[in-house]
């Protein structure tokens, strides 16, 4: 507590003393807490260490004047300046807590002629608008140090109407060299003088919480957007589309009502606006498109979260691939659907099969290999470009059309139906030789059914011989169909029946007989074996297939 002052006499006259000022505690007159001396300059201080209400009793000989703490002033103009820069120039103190309506320190705007006296103030006519206010002041870097208002506090009468009284607190602030009103506080809201006017705030010295009552909005823009709290629950709303951007950061860890967003349109806008790097759900349903990126065999686009390597992307235009184990296995296209390699089978989907253009292929690299269409109820199976095997339904009934030669392996099955039916053979038209002709030959099978005994073909010198069957016994029933290579392009059907052969039919350009006889094609039964001789008289080649009855 620091408490001085200057002595002088009523003339003027300064006074220096010794001993001739003293402190006490209030209301204490018998001993003094300190003791000083006014000097040459009639100055006289006290610093003590306890601060409290304190009395001061100032002695000039027989003179004594008592300065008490009780004591109350009133004074037009004060004006406080501090002794050093460690002290303050105003220290205003209160004993009585603030609850109880005792003010330190008053400030009051206007003045009340019913209630104080005057000889020179102006009785105060009271409106609405009306203020006080204490401004804050320093000195500036001119020559002269110049004061300048650093910053004002403001009170103002919003309504002064006897009994309804509202007020307003301004503060003011001094930017770039003018005094600049910039906050307000009523009973109501706290608000910035000018729209977007303040920051709460600023890098790097942010407040540490902010707290809202149940029932508080956050609004943007006079109601653009709006953050609206109820219980448990926060509302987005506004005065039109409202999105939430988050600007390529991540939004992580979020549940949306446990888990499910209902009744929401995500990407109502455009497509972009719904993007998601990854949608991994359990049960329900898209109620319109999706849209989702163009994935790779490993991590295709649509996949399974227990096997995400398995799935659906694309990789070009138009196509549909299809990943497992995360190798692409099958595609769809415009024009077809199958394996993504050579290795697998391929559906053309958008070309009209016909005999030589299949659309179901084994193989992707072989395209014009596999099974084409002739006609309603019938199928073509296609080599190269060419027809070959052809089978069609007709009347309930299934014919099979062999389109070049049909080779058939040792030990194959021919089913022809029913017991007793006939197996038949057609021999197409020559192009070569003395005459084209068309030619049909049967066998008959108790048991309906034949097997290719052997098969394949055979070069013979003159005279020389081949074994066809060996061990054949009765009751087999056999048929050997005869083709010379040469350009006669002529041939035979036999059967026979243990050591019986029997020629069923030959062509007019050539030989045939059922014996061993020079100047022949000859087929017989010799040591229980069938054997085929030429003895022509030159090297001749035969192609044959030997059929068992089973």
């Amino acid at each position: 507590m620091r408490i001085r002052g200057v002595l002088n006499d009523d003339t003027g006259v300064i006074i220096d003393g010794t001993n001739n000022v003293e402190l006490y505690s209030v209301d204490q007159t018998a001993t003094a807490v300190a003791t000083t001396s006014s000097d040459a300059s009639g100055l006289w201080a006290f610093d003590h260490a306890t601060q409290g209400r304190f009395d001061v009793k100032i002695i000039n000989g027989t003179d004594i004047v008592w300065i008490r703490g009780r004591d109350e002033f009133q004074v037009t103009t004060i004006q406080a300046r501090n002794p050093t820069t460690g002290n303050a120039a105003l220290h205003a103190m209160s004993t009585v807590p603030i609850a109880t309506d005792t003010a330190s320190l008053v400030a009051t705007y206007g003045f009340r002629p019913s209630q104080e006296s005057s000889g020179v103030e102006t009785p105060d006519t009271p409106t609405d608008g009306l203020s006080g206010y204490i401004d804050y002041e320093l000195s500036n870097d001119h020559a002269d140090k110049q004061q300048w208002i650093a910053g004002r506090f403001a009170w103002e009468g919003v309504d002064v109407s006897d009994g309804s009284e509202d007020s307003k607190l301004n503060w003011w602030t001094m930017v770039a060299g003018t005094l600049t009103e910039e906050l307000h506080l009523d009973n109501t809201a706290l608000w910035p003088e000018t729209a977007a006017g303040l920051d709460l705030g600023k890098t790097g010295l942010g407040f540490n919480d902010l707290w809202f009552e149940s029932g508080g909005i956050i609004d943007y823009a006079a109601g653009d957007v709006t953050w609206t709290h109820a219980a448990g629950k926060l509302t987005l709303g506004g005065d039109g589309a409202v999105e939430i951007d988050f600007a390529n950061h991540e939004m992580t860890n979020v549940d949306i009502n446990s888990g499910a967003i209902d009744g929401t349109t995500i990407g109502a806008a455009s497509v972009a606006a719904g993007s998601f790097a990854a949608v991994v759900g359990t049960t329900g349903a898209f109620s319109d498109v999706v849209t989702v990126g163009a994935g790779t065999a490993g991590a295709p686009s649509l996949s399974f979260a227990a096997d995400p390597d398995t799935g659906f992307w694309r990789d070009t235009a138009n196509q549909i691939n299809v990943s497992i184990q995360g190798s692409e296995r099958f595609h769809f296209g415009p024009i077809y659907f199958g394996s993504s390699t050579s290795a697998g089978a391929r559906i053309t989907a958008s070309t009209n099969a016909s005999t030589t253009v299949p659309t179901l292929m084994p193989q992707t690299e072989d395209l014009n290999t596999g099974i084409g269409w002739d006609n309603p109820d019938g199928l073509v199976l296609i080599a190269g470009g060419l027809q070959g095997l052809t089978v069609q339904e007709t009347a309930s009934a299934i014919t099979v059309t062999v389109a070049g030669t049909l080779d058939l392996v040792n030990n194959t099955l021919l089913n022809v139906g029913a017991a007793g039916n006939d197996w038949t053979a057609t021999k197409l038209a020559t192009t070569t030789g003395a005459s084209a002709v068309a030619e049909a030959v049967s066998v008959s099978s108790a048991g309906g059914k034949f097997s290719i005994r052997k098969g394949g073909t055979v070069t013979l010198a003159d005279d020389a011989s081949s074994t066809l069957q060996t061990s054949v016994d009765a009751p087999d029933v056999c048929g050997i169909i005869m083709i010379r290579n040469d350009s006669d392009n002529d041939g035979a059907l036999f059967t026979f029946a243990g050591a019986s052969v029997t020629l069923l039919q030959a062509d007019a350009n050539g030989t045939w007989i059922a014996s061993d006889t020079d100047t022949n094609n000859c087929v017989f039964v010799t040591g229980g074996n069938l054997v085929l001789r030429n003895r022509v008289g030159g090297e001749k080649g035969y192609r044959f297939t030997v059929l068992a009855e089973t």
